[in-house]
């Protein structure tokens, strides 16, 4: 990169240097006789702002100082880049190995995921075997219950089928009339249509009665293995 840049400055100071003007009136052909004094002749003959031999000498030394400056201010550049460079490789191995604890954090929180997981079910499997013992008991609670209630049953169900039988008596409700009736015996009431029959059964002992539109409440009472008559019709 350095010599390029200094042949580049080279060329824009040889550009400088000959781009100064000079007239053709200021410059003549020399004569081809002319021999000892055509240097005088020449030196004579140039333009009043020409500039000396020493002049030029001296701007090519500043020219060539500055290159010089400009070399070492490239070279300096180029070594920061260099550092640079240097640095940046540096940073990009900290981000590999930044990477490569990260690859490695997420493993071990993957890994400690799974234990918690682990651990939360078989917390959680506790917790379903406590609940299904509960349960177990629970139920074997309710069976056991239940078995002595159907028990308790059919021991009842047996003592009613070889008890005595009880006395019972006979209500006969009877519509003989051409319009419904309602007839209510023991708060009960029974609506009968015409020609509608209602057979009560009951215990021997006092019932009441009352029809509806017709007979205010009455009472009565039944002898065992009696039948009691009502019966709905015009007189």
């Amino acid at each position: 990169m350095a010599p390029k840049l200094r042949k580049a400055l080279l060329l824009g100071i040889l550009i400088m240097i000959c781009s100064d003007p000079v007239s053709a009136q200021e410059v003549e052909p020399l004569p081809p006789e002319s021999t000892g004094s055509t240097v005088n002749q020449r030196v004579d003959k140039l333009a009043p702002g020409s500039k000396p031999a020493s002049s030029q000498q001296g701007e090519m030394a500043q020219l060539e100082a500055r290159l010089e400056k400009l070399q070492a201010e490239v070279a300096q550049l180029n070594k920061t880049v260099a550092e640079l460079k240097q640095h940046l490789s540096v940073l990009g191995q900290g981000l590999a190995v930044v990477d490569r604890s990260l690859d490695e954090l997420r493993k071990d929180l993957a890994a400690v995921n799974t234990v918690l997981q682990q651990q939360m079910l078989a917390k959680r499997m506790e917790e379903l075997q406590k609940e299904v013992a509960q349960l177990r008991e629970l139920l074997k609670h309710e069976t056991e219950r239940l078995q002595s209630a159907i028990r308790e049953v059919a021991s009842a169900e047996v003592r009613k089928a070889f008890a005595p039988p009880l006395a019972t008596a006979q209500i006969v409700v009877r519509n003989d009339w051409s319009w419904p009736v309602t007839v209510t015996v023991d708060n009960v009431t029974y609506t009968l249509q015409p020609g509608q029959e209602q057979r009560i059964y009951r215990a021997a002992g006092t019932f009441s009665y009352e029809v509806h539109g017709w007979q205010p409440l009455r009472t009565r009472t039944l002898a065992a293995g009696e039948q009691f008559l009502i019966r709905i019709a015009l007189p």
